[in-house]
Order: C-alpha cells, then sequence, then structure tokens
C-alpha cells in the first residue's frame, strides 16, 4: 500500500499537516494560559482546521484507503501458504479500523471542546483584559491578570 504515490501522499501531507496544527495549537494553548487577546483567534482556526482534516481524513479512508486495504487482504490471503491467515489480516484491518474511529472521535471531541471553551463569556473578557463578571474566580499573580 505505501508503494501507491496517492496513499504516500497522502500519508505524509495529513503527517505535516497533523504536526503543523499540533504547533499551533500549542502556541495558542500558551497565549491563552498568559491572557493574550491572539490567542483566541488562533485556537479557533486550529480548531476549524482541525475539524475539517477529521473529515476530510475520515471520508477519504473510508472511501480509498479501506476498499485498497480490504483487496490486499483478500488478495495475501489467496496465496495461501504459512503466514498467510486470513483471519489474522482481517482481525488488524478491523483493529486499524477502530482505532481510527475512536482517535477520530477524540479529536473531535477536544476541537469543538476548544471551540465552546474560547467563546465563553468569561474567557472573552479576560482576553480582552476587562473585568470579569461577578462570580468568577479571579487568580491574582497570574500572567497577563489585570488585578
Amino acid at each position: 500500500m505505501f508503494r501507491e504515490p496517492l496513499l504516500r501522499a497522502w500519508m505524509i501531507t495529513g503527517s505535516c499537516l497533523g504536526v503543523v496544527l499540533s504547533l499551533v495549537r500549542l502556541t495558542g494553548a500558551i497565549g491563552l494560559l498568559r491572557r493574550r487577546a491572539w490567542s483566541r483567534p488562533v485556537l479557533t482556526g486550529e480548531s476549524i482546521a482541525g475539524l475539517v482534516l477529521i473529515v476530510v481524513g475520515f471520508a477519504f479512508n473510508l472511501l480509498v484507503v479501506t476498499p485498497r486495504m480490504m483487496a490486499a487482504v483478500e488478495a495475501k490471503a489467496n496465496r495461501g501458504g504459512p503466514g498467510n491467515d486470513h483471519a489474522v489480516a482481517v482481525g488488524g484491518a478491523v483493529g486499524g479500523a477502530v482505532g481510527g474511529v475512536v482517535g477520530s472521535l477524540f479529536g473531535l471531541a477536544v476541537a469543538v471542546a476548544t471551540l465552546v471553551i474560547v467563546n465563553q463569556p468569561e474567557v472573552r473578557a479576560a482576553l480582552a483584559h476587562r473585568p470579569l463578571p461577578a462570580g468568577v474566580p479571579r487568580f491574582p499573580g497570574l500572567p497577563g491578570d489585570p488585578t
């Protein structure tokens, strides 16, 4: 499968985009902890880009990777001989698919949670250095704390 140019390009591109988005998320999270106003749009953009990448990746895997993987499993099973156990190959394919779905769901949950959190009124107020609403705990001494 790694010899196919489309799959190789997809894996390299997806991995590189994942690393870049992780660095952007880390930068935004550090900015959020320091109460920098720029952190909110950075985290919002990263979360939206992450959601798009997860949906596109899921569709690509479902429509392109899975059929090719199952064809490779069938071809290997039809060759016969030692080390070509069909059940083991199918189990590996199913395990990979389940892992991909669980990982995608976790990624979706993190992106949605980030979008919800950075759009809370308290977070917006803290990043704009406005007084926090009544009842919101204050933590004096934190970097960027206006009090």
